[in-house]
């Protein structure tokens, strides 16, 4: 009975020392994710090498789109710090444009009627990016609440765009 206590002793001191040393480290890191919504606005004729009959696009799309990185911190105080944070996103974004090409025949029961021939043309693509975020963090509060400020560094890949037509 004697040496479970000295055992349970001893493993309360290792732990609390291990805790300790935790604490006192300057650095950390994390993992870190979420959603950015992405807004594209334009009027273009084309793109190259994607061919189509329309008249141009013209408008906006906004889509949700997933990203992940990671993040590592070096506090200098307990309420100042600096941040680094790599993550990637691929971007996406459509158009559509709905033109008029002609007439053609509608059956409609008993006859045919002359209706206008409309062509929708879709086109799609992905960008995708990596991200640099170095930044500074002030904590002032016990809470920890904070301010962090930086700058947002971004490397763009090839986009990479699909058209068709209906």
């Amino acid at each position: 009975m004697n040496g479970m206590w000295t055992f349970l002793a001893l493993m309360m001191m290792i732990s609390a020392q291990l805790e300790a040393q935790f604490d006192r480290s300057p650095w950390s890191v994390g993992l870190l994710g979420g959603m950015q919504r992405t807004h594209f606005t334009g009027a273009f004729q084309s793109l190259p090498g994607l061919y189509n009959c329309c008249k141009g696009f013209d408008g906006s799309s906004a889509l949700s789109d997933p990203f992940f990185g990671a993040s590592i911190r070096y506090a200098f105080t307990t309420s100042l710090g600096v941040d680094l944070s790599v993550d990637y996103v691929q971007s996406r974004g459509s158009f559509s444009a709905v033109n008029t090409i002609g007439n053609a025949l509608s059956f409609n029961g008993s006859g045919f009627d002359i209706v206008e021939a409309q062509s929708a043309f879709m086109m799609s693509w992905t960008i995708p990016s990596l991200g640099f975020t170095p930044s500074l963090t002030w904590k002032p509060f016990e809470t920890g609440l904070g301010i962090r400020g930086g700058i947002d560094l971004r490397m763009q890949s090839n986009a990479e765009a699909k058209g068709r037509e209906e």
